[in-house]
C-alpha cells in the first residue's frame, strides 16, 4: 500500500547515511577521503533530480477535497487513501529538501560556487552526472571555434569546448545563473516549513538551525540573530535529542564567530561562553569521542554501547569547526570586556557596566597565567592572549596588537576580509587601553591633555572625547572639561579634562546647596580614588 515515491525517498536517505559512514571510517588525510568528499557533489545532484521527480508527482497528486459524500459506498476510504498519498508526497518533498539543506548549509560561497559551476558545466556539455569529470575541464568561445574546426571530435577535443556559444565565465552563455546560496537556503527551508507534517517538528527545528548557521557563515549576523530570537530555541534545547543539540551547539559557535567579525564582542562572548567554559568542546560539537566515558557504576556492555552511540554521532572531518579559532575568539572578546573590570576591581572601584557578561574561565586562565613562577614565551593561542591581556591592562595596546594579530588561526578566515576585522579589533583595543590607562593612572594626574592622549593611543579627538565622556557620565572617575589657551588661537583651544576628587566634588555640591558639612578624612586616602 505504500507508494513508490515513499520508498525512493528512504533509499536516498540511506545513501546519505552510507556516505557519511564511509567518510568517518576513512582517514581524513588520505586520497580516499578526498574521493569520498567529491561523491557528495554526485549525491547532491541526485537529490536535485529526485526533488524534481517528487514535484512532478505532487503536480498529479492534488489535495483531495474535504467534501465527501459518506452515503456513497467506499467514498470515505477513497478520500483517506488520496489524503494519505498527498501527505506522503508532501513529506517526501520536505525530506529531500532537508537533505539538500544538510549538504549545503556548512559551505561558504567560495566552495559552493565552484561546485555550482561544475554542475552547470556538466549540464551544458551533456555529461552524465555519474561520469568522472575533472573539475579543470573548462570551455570558452574561442576554444569552441577551434573545436568546431576539428569537427567536435571527442578524441581530439575536450567536450567542454564543444559549442561556440559556451563560456565558463559568463553564466548567461553557460546555460546557468550565478549561485545565490542564501536565497537557495531560504527557498529550501521554506519548503521544509510548508510541506513537513505535524510529526516532523524535529526536521523543522534542524532546518531553522541550519539556516541560522548559513547566515552567520556569510556574515549576516543581524538576520541570524533575529531568526534565533524569534525561534526561542534557547529555552527548548534541553528537550531535544542529542543530534539536534549538536546542531544547536554548532550554530551557536558559528554565530559567535560571526559576532566577533561584526564587532559585537558582548554577543560573541555570550555565544561562545558555554562551549569554551570546559574541556569538552570537541565532544559538544560531535568532533571527538569522549575520553571520560568509563563509569565504574556501569557494565562493560553499557560502556561499549555508549561509545558506539557517540561514534555514530561524529561528524565527518570536513564539517569540523576549528576549536583553536573558537577559543581564541572567546578569549579576545573576554579580554576586551574584562580587562577594564579587573583593573577597576584592583583599584577598589565598581564600574557601571555590570550588565556585560563576566567570563569566569578567562579570569581563571589569566589568574593561573599570572601565578606562574617562570613565564616563558607563549606556546599556544591561549597563552598569547593571556600575555596580550597583561600588556593591555597597562595600556600597552601596541604589544597587545602584535600578539593578537600574529595568531595562526587567522589564516582560517582567508575567505573573509581579515584586514577589516583587524582594523575593528584594533580600534576597540585602543579604546579599551585608553579606558584602562585612565582607570589605573588617573590619580597621578591633575589634568589630562586630549592631544597627548591622541598621540599616545593614536585615536582621533572625537574618539578620545567620546571615551572620556562615557567614563565621566558612568562615574568611573569624576572630572570636568576645561578650556585652556596654551598660546593657541581662540578657535583652536586645547581641551583638558581635570580630575576632581570624589569628596571634593561632594563638598562642592553641598556648598552650592548652602548646607554646612564637616568633612573629616585621612590625608593619605580621602576616598577610593586618592
Amino acid at each position: 500500500d505504500q507508494p513508490r515515491s515513499r520508498g525512493l525517498g528512504d533509499v536516498y536517505k540511506r545513501q546519505q547515511q552510507d556516505l557519511t559512514k564511509a567518510l568517518k571510517l576513512a582517514n581524513n588525510r588520505s586520497e580516499e577521503y578526498m574521493e569520498r568528499v567529491a561523491d557528495e557533489t554526485l549525491l547532491y545532484q541526485l537529490f536535485l533530480e529526485v526533488h524534481k521527480y517528487f514535484e512532478r508527482e505532487a503536480a498529479v497528486t492534488p489535495k483531495p477535497s474535504p467534501d465527501v459524500d459518506v452515503t456513497v459506498d467506499g467514498a470515505l476510504k477513497v478520500y483517506e487513501r488520496a489524503q494519505q498519498a498527498y501527505q506522503d508526497v508532501q513529506e517526501n518533498i520536505a525530506e529531500i529538501a532537508h537533505l539538500q539543506v544538510e549538504h549545503i548549509y556548512y559551505l561558504h560561497d567560495t566552495a559552493a560556487k565552484p561546485l555550482h559551476a561544475l554542475r552547470v558545466l556538466q549540464g551544458r556539455a551533456g555529461w552524465s552526472v555519474l561520469d568522472n569529470i575533472h573539475a579543470g575541464a573548462r570551455g570558452s568561445a574561442a576554444r569552441g571555434t577551434a573545436a568546431a574546426a576539428h569537427g567536435n571530435d571527442p578524441s581530439l577535443v575536450n567536450p567542454a569546448a564543444m559549442g561556440t556559444s559556451f563560456d565558463e565565465n559568463d553564466p548567461t552563455t553557460s546555460g546557468g545563473v550565478e549561485l545565490d546560496s542564501i536565497a537557495e537556503m531560504r527557498r529550501l527551508c521554506k519548503i521544509v516549513y510548508d510541506h513537513s507534517g505535524t510529526s516532523s517538528a524535529r526536521m523543522r527545528v534542524r532546518a531553522v538551525l541550519h539556516q541560522i548557521y548559513h547566515l552567520a557563515l556569510h556574515d549576516k549576523y543581524s538576520e541570524a540573530k533575529m531568526l534565533l530570537l524569534m525561534s526561542r530555541f534557547q529555552d527548548q534545547a534541553d528537550d531535544w535529542d542529542i543530534e539536534t543539540q549538536v546542531v544547536f551547539n554548532r550554530t551557536m559557535a558559528q554565530l559567535g564567530l560571526a559576532a566577533l567579525r561584526s564587532d559585537r564582542l558582548t554577543d560573541a562572548l555570550r555565544c561562545l561562553a558555554d562551549l569554551c567554559s570546559g574541556s569538552k568542546i570537541n565532544e559538544l560539537l560531535a568532533q571527538r569521542v569522549s575520553r571520560f566515558w568509563n563509569d565504574k557504576n556501569s557494565t562493560k556492555e553499557e560502556q561499549a554501547a555508549r561509545e558506539l552511540k557517540e561514534r555514530q554521532r561524529l561528524l565527518p572531518f570536513h564539517r569540523h569547526l576549528n576549536t583553536d579559532l573558537m577559543e581564541a575568539c572567546h578569549n579576545i572578546s573576554a579580554m576586551l570586556i574584562e580587562i577594564p573590570n579587573l583593573v577597576a576591581e584592583a583599584n577598589h572601584q565598581n564600574l557601571a557596566n555590570s550588565y556585560e557578561p563576566s567570563s569566569k574561565i578567562f579570569r581563571r586562565s589569566l589568574n593561573n597565567y599570572e601565578l606562574q613562577v617562570f613565564e616563558g614565551p607563549p606556546e599556544n593561542n591561549r597563552e598569547r592572549v593571556m600575555l596580550a591581556a597583561q600588556h593591555l591592562s597597562r595600556g600597552d595596546w601596541r604589544t597587545c596588537r602584535d600578539l593578537v594579530f600574529t595568531l595562526k588561526c587567522w589564516t582560517l578566515w582567508a575567505h573573509y576580509d581579515v584586514e577589516a576585522i583587524h582594523a575593528r579589533l584594533l580600534h576597540r583595543m585602543k579604546e579599551v587601553a585608553l579606558r584602562t590607562y585612565l582607570l589605573k593612572f588617573h590619580t597621578h594626574y591633575a589634568s589630562l591633555g586630549v592631544q597627548a592622549l591622541c598621540a599616545m593611543f593614536e585615536l582621533p579627538v572625537a574618539a578620545i572625547r567620546a571615551v572620556l565622556n562615557r567614563m565621566v557620565i558612568a562615574k568611573e572617575f569624576v572630572g570636568s572639561w576645561q578650556d585652556v589657551l596654551d598660546g593657541t588661537p581662540a578657535d583652536q583651544q586645547v581641551r583638558h579634562v581635570a580630575y576632581v576628587c570624589c569628596v571634593r566634588a561632594c563638598v562642592r555640591v553641598l556648598c552650592c546647596l548652602r548646607v554646612r558639612v564637616r568633612v573629616s578624612v585621612s590625608v593619605s586616602s580621602c576616598c577610593c580614588c586618592c
